[in-house]
């Protein structure tokens, strides 16, 4: 059977439409992989910058200043006023009156805990992640103890700390 003269343009336009429409399927296809790929690799290094800027939020403890008779190791506990806010304990360390340390659940770590001891005992101390404050601690200090109370959004209650270690 012959084609005619006319009827060939139509076949071969045809032909070449579907594809012309094949690559354009497979470039869009080759285009979202690519941009999958690269969002991938934008979130990765967002994440990782993000962690960087959290870390250097975190606070730390002072390598200079002068020394305070609350300079050493402590530890404690925080029990809450209701069942459900139980099992709370901490550990910080005091240099030139700056604390910072680890707030524990039934031995597991939770949150940092930090602040500053003022000259008449009196500690005003944060309680979070990355420097972020979920809850406050309010502690008045004599020579080797600490007692005071805690209040976070859901839980409250006492904290009875004790110094451990120089």
């Amino acid at each position: 059977m012959q084609i005619p003269h006319s009827g060939r343009y139509e076949v071969v336009a045809k032909l070449i439409s579907q594809v012309l429409l094949s690559q354009i399927c497979y470039f869009m296809i080759a285009l979202s992989n690519f941009r999958e790929g690269v969002v991938k690799h934008i979130r990765y290094f967002a994440f990782i910058g993000l962690m960087g800027v959290l870390s250097a939020c975190a606070p730390k403890l002072p390598t200079s200043g002068t020394p305070t008779i609350y300079d050493g190791q402590w530890a404690g506990e925080m029990p809450g006023y209701i069942s459900d806010c139980q099992g709370y304990t901490v550990k910080f360390d005091v240099r030139y009156g700056h604390i910072l340390g680890i707030l524990y659940r039934d031995g597991a770590r939770k949150a940092d805990f930090w602040g500053e001891i003022l000259p008449n005992g009196q500690l005003n101390a944060k309680v979070g992640q990355a420097g972020i404050v979920g809850a406050e601690a309010e502690i008045q200090f004599q020579d080797n103890s600490g007692k005071g109370t805690w209040n976070g959004k859901y839980c409250k209650g006492n904290v009875d700390v004790r110094r451990v270690g120089m």
